[in-house]
């Protein structure tokens, strides 16, 4: 919600399906995008791009560490005036159980 914040037409989509063995959610949004030159610092901790006092730089570092710790990855990309987010986690197979350390 904060990248389309001062954006007239605001857009943000949610895409969840499956692709093999793993499920993918990609969420887009139609803001200012991410530059190039901090593609490498986003998922740092505590680094961000809004002004002081609208978030710490945590949000994403902890998403992607969370995505990680279950075979998971976090990654991103801008073009074409969209950032897409995608979420990639494997499958669990009806056996197995989620074990949350």
């Amino acid at each position: 919600m904060d990248a389309v914040e001062n954006k007239e037409d605001k857009q943000i989509t949610l895409k969840l399906f499956q692709k093999g063995r793993f499920a993918i959610i990609e969420i887009s949004d139609n803001g200012e995008g991410i530059p190039i030159e901090l593609k490498d610092q986003i998922l740092k901790p505590f680094f961000t791009t809004k002004p002081l006092g609208k978030g710490i730089g945590l949000g994403l570092s902890i998403s992607s560490e969370v995505i990680e710790k279950y075979a998971g990855s976090l990654s991103f990309k801008t073009e074409n005036g969209f950032t897409t987010f995608t979420i990639r986690v494997p499958l669990l197979e009806d056996h197995q159980k989620l074990a949350v350390a």
